[in-house]
């Protein structure tokens, strides 16, 4: 028996969901930042057919889709990933509905996601009706009625989850109701196109109003889960975001969603997954080359002293500054010289470095600044004070020599200084500059708070827990003296076992990839078992 490492998956713990499954078991995400790919490396792009690119619920351009009710829908060629996903299925969106449309029988209704041969013979489709949600999957139907039922001209967010014939609709975050599905006799896999916003006949007409952060994954997820998806893209955030000047998601690219539409330029940078292991959704600087450059514009001053910036970081490495031999990330620098700055932002080991107009002071922190691992920063400048925000909560603050008198010409660089004495070597996702001082409540929203106050116990739990030997011939047990709940699955979700003393006989088994549910203390995770004989 070989010993070999393991690979996590993490479904139930709150933000850990996000961190790890979903890039596994994630299907398709629609952002709809401009256009309809599908942010996931499964690549399942949609073809736009008529809808037209909007803001969204926290009014930021581009960034949703409006449809017009009469022959506007999205098209999404068939792949194997979304084949054969009805027995594990959670389905995720942002919804605002100008009105219902008819469908052919007379009804109102607000298709969202079809996939089927014809009306008889559908994988899954989802749609809202005034009293609440239909879904239908493996060809079956039902009806979950939604406690004061399904609003129009407001945004809400919305799921559905599926497990077999067990179906539980969700409403902001929050277990709606529920309902069992009347069989699960498995019909022909359908391999058509997959539809957003009508059905392949047209049945349900057309869906009539905006879309946003559709998600579709090939697992069922709980209450917890689906609440967690529900912070984490807030619709709460009009307060927060209304007074950008350069808003950076790099969300699969570099444009500006502030509204100003600043043509920024970025050389020798790559994608990579973001903190919570979304695909394509970060940028990646190399420490030597890297760096990002918005021209000269107008907007990106502060009429009245204050500023605001904000992103999550990952460094991997300090990189000296060839002018005073320090080390530092350099985040940002906006200034007409090497010595002459407007405003800027370098982490240092132990510190954290603000410039401002041609002054720099240090903030000397209490605890190292985290490498190769994420955390949200927040920096704010009102007058000549400069606060510092980790991960949503306040660190300290410092009086810098003088007060912020932001100019509207020189660019703004991104990743390194205007010199080019020191690169950031490192991440980075979610970059915002504010003409605002945001205040402790919305940094916390902007950070996630919520997502992270569970994270190191969960952490702890999980990583003390493995199966070994792995890959396994024979027998496969879990480290632990005392019994826990597990079930294993074969890779396409089918159940093969389950029991509470962990003690699987693999000869049992065929050659191939295994998943086992172990539910331990109230906390649900997933591990991978390869079995080789």
């Amino acid at each position: 028996m070989k010993k070999i490492y393991l690979l996590l998956f993490i479904l139930s713990a709150p933000f850990l969901l996000l961190a790890q499954a979903p890039t596994r078991l994630i299907k398709a995400h629609y952002k709809f930042n401009g256009d309809a790919t599908d942010a996931t490396y499964q690549k399942n792009h949609g073809e736009l057919v008529g809808p037209v690119s909007v803001p969204n619920r926290a009014l930021l351009q581009n960034s949703a889709y409006k449809f017009n009710g009469i022959d506007n829908y999205i098209r999404v060629p068939n792949s194997q990933s979304l084949t054969g996903i009805y027995q594990f299925l959670t389905l995720s969106a942002w919804v605002k509905i100008d009105t219902f449309s008819k469908a052919k029988d007379g009804s109102d209704c607000a298709i969202i996601v079809s996939k089927s041969w014809n009306k008889d013979t559908v994988q899954f489709e989802w749609m809202l009706v005034p009293d609440g949600m239909i879904i239908t999957n493996n060809g079956f139907t039902g009806r979950i009625v939604i406690p004061g039922g399904i609003p129009t001209n407001t945004w809400f967010h919305v799921g559905i989850s599926v497990v077999q014939e067990n179906a539980t609709a969700y409403y902001n975050g929050k277990k709606a109701g529920d309902l069992v599905l009347a069989v699960t006799n498995e019909r022909p896999i359908d391999t058509t196109n997959l539809y957003i916003g009508t059905s392949i006949d047209s049945s349900y007409g057309f869906f009539k109003g905006y879309l946003d952060d559709l998600r579709i994954y090939g697992w069922n997820f709980d209450e917890v889960n689906m609440a967690l998806i529900y912070k984490a893209t807030d619709n709460e955030l009009e307060s927060v975001y209304k007074d950008l000047l350069l808003y950076l998601p790099f969300n699969t690219d570099t444009k500006d969603y502030s509204g100003y539409g600043n043509n920024t330029f970025f050389q020798n940078t790559s994608y990579v997954y973001d903190h919570i292991n979304a695909y394509n959704s970060a940028l990646d600087f190399n420490g030597t080359t890297s760096y990002g450059l918005v021209p000269n514009t107008e907007c990106m001053m502060s009429s009245d002293s204050t500023l605001t910036i904000t992103g999550w970081l990952k460094i991997k490495n300090f990189k000296k500054n060839s002018l005073d031999n320090q080390d530092y990330a350099t985040v940002l620098y906006k200034g007409v010289n090497a010595t002459s700055p407007h405003y800027g932002l370098s982490f240092m080991r132990n510190g954290l470095m603000g410039l401002n107009y041609g002054y720099t002071g240090v903030l000397a922190l209490s605890e190292s600044t985290p490498v190769n691992q994420w955390f949200h920063f927040a920096v704010t400048f009102k007058d000549s004070l400069m606060t510092y925000y980790k991960n949503g909560k306040l660190v300290s603050s410092i009086l810098l020599p003088t007060k912020l008198l932001a100019s509207k010409f020189n660019s703004l660089y991104i990743g390194r200084d205007f010199a080019g004495a020191t690169y950031l070597d490192g991440s980075l996702h979610e970059l915002t500059i504010h003409s605002k001082v945001l205040n402790e409540n919305d940094i916390a929203r902007l950070s996630y708070k919520n997502l992270m106050n569970e994270l190191d116990e969960f952490e702890t739990l999980s990583k003390r827990k493995s199966i070994y030997p792995n890959p396994a011939s024979t027998y496969v047990v879990l480290s632990e003296n005392y019994p826990v709940d597990y079930v294993l699955y074969d890779i396409s979700g089918r159940k093969l076992a389950e029991g509470t003393e962990f003690e699987l006989d693999c000869r049992n088994y065929q050659n191939g990839s295994y998943l086992i549910q172990i539910t331990d203390q109230g906390h649900t995770f997933f591990q991978r078992l390869l079995i080789e004989k």
